[in-house]
């Protein structure tokens, strides 16, 4: 009998974060709905911070065996189910207990596995989004069909953020870098839970577009995926709340403020309106509209809101129309312009 190669502590870290994630994934429709009908003011969304907290944040293991973590685990696990929170909610108890035991499942250590079957999930939203009738047009539709579902690798990387997903578009893959040295657990249990909604991000913000702009990738085209996350199948609440927590924990991001105000705007001129007309201006080479004039446009977008409510009920006929992408490119420039 051969013996479980050894790794270090931090990389054993990673694997118990994705192996508590891939188990949870799998049961949150249950724990909400558990929850629900509990008389209580903790929600479900709450047991995923108990779990991230008290399981996993001050996880510290030594190079050991690299499914050490699995008898790690269960072995913490009374911090969470005989704690004040559990014992006034032993329905919760019993149910954490019950889909924990799924840590020794094989499916929960195969990381490679679990990125790749996200992947295939993502893939297929992104294809609900930019093939279909609803968010896409028929331009946009034909750029998509174009594009093959991206394979995924897991890069250890110094100095990077835990769980960063990036486009390679050389190699057309997804690289998802990780941290090899001082892996930090915290909110690494909600990035892995919506890894699915970043997948779909890379997709919509960098495999599909023709050229670059950081503000159109990381606040335009990423509030709208966000509009469309939030009414995609299952439309059962959970993913479209998580991927919402992941970026208000992210208040240093420095595309948030414009990605908030592209979203009050979304919502005023039209949700599908405004993703078509940016999804549109992504798939848009240089030579039918300048790169000068993609600039001046994105700059002017970031200046959302209009000032005053007859400007935004113009500015809401424009998105509205059913013009073609070069006329309505145009009109909005210049409608923004004046």
């Amino acid at each position: 009998m051969t013996s479980a190669p050894i790794e270090d502590g931090d990389k054993i870290r990673f694997r118990a974060v994705c192996g508590v994630g891939w188990v949870l994934s799998r049961h949150l429709v249950e724990l909400r709905d558990l929850c629900e009908g509990l008389d209580q003011d903790v929600q479900w969304a709450d047991w995923v911070d108990v779990i991230d907290r008290e399981l996993l944040l001050n996880y510290q293991p030594s190079a050991a065996p690299h499914d050490v973590w699995v008898t790690d685990l269960a072995s913490r696990l009374p911090t969470i189910t005989t704690g004040p929170r559990s014992r006034k909610r032993p329905e919760v108890t019993g149910f954490l207990e019950k889909i924990f035991a799924e840590l020794a499942d094989p499916g929960a250590s195969l990381i490679q596995a679990q990125f790749e079957a996200i992947n295939g999930r993502a893939y297929v939203l992104a294809g609900q989004m930019l093939g279909g009738d609803s968010w896409s047009s028929d331009e946009v539709r034909a750029r998509w069909a174009s594009i093959p579902k991206m394979s995924i690798s897991i890069v250890f990387q110094p100095g990077v953020k835990n769980m960063s997903p990036f486009t390679d578009r050389d190699s057309a893959s997804i690289k998802v870098e990780v941290e090899p040295k001082g892996f930090d657990p915290e909110h690494a249990l909600l990035k892995y839970l919506t890894l699915e909604f970043q997948f779909l991000h890379e997709y919509v913000s960098h495999a599909l577009p023709v050229w670059r702009d950081p503000f159109l990738e990381e606040a335009f085209l990423l509030a709208s995926t966000y509009d469309f996350y939030a009414i995609s199948e299952p439309r059962n609440g959970i993913r479209a709340l998580l991927a919402d927590v992941l970026d208000q924990s992210s208040q240093r991001d420095p595309y948030k403020r414009v990605r908030d105000q592209a979203r009050v705007f979304a919502n005023f001129v039209g949700r599908k309106e405004f993703a078509r007309f940016l999804l549109s201006l992504a798939i848009t080479p240089d030579s039918e509209f300048s790169l000068t004039h993609k600039a001046n446009l994105i700059a002017k977008l970031k200046r959302l809101p209009l000032s005053d409510s007859a400007r935004e009920r113009a500015c809401e006929a424009l998105f509205q129309a059913p013009t073609a992408r070069m006329e309505k490119l145009e009109g909005i420039r210049a409608f923004l312009g004046s």
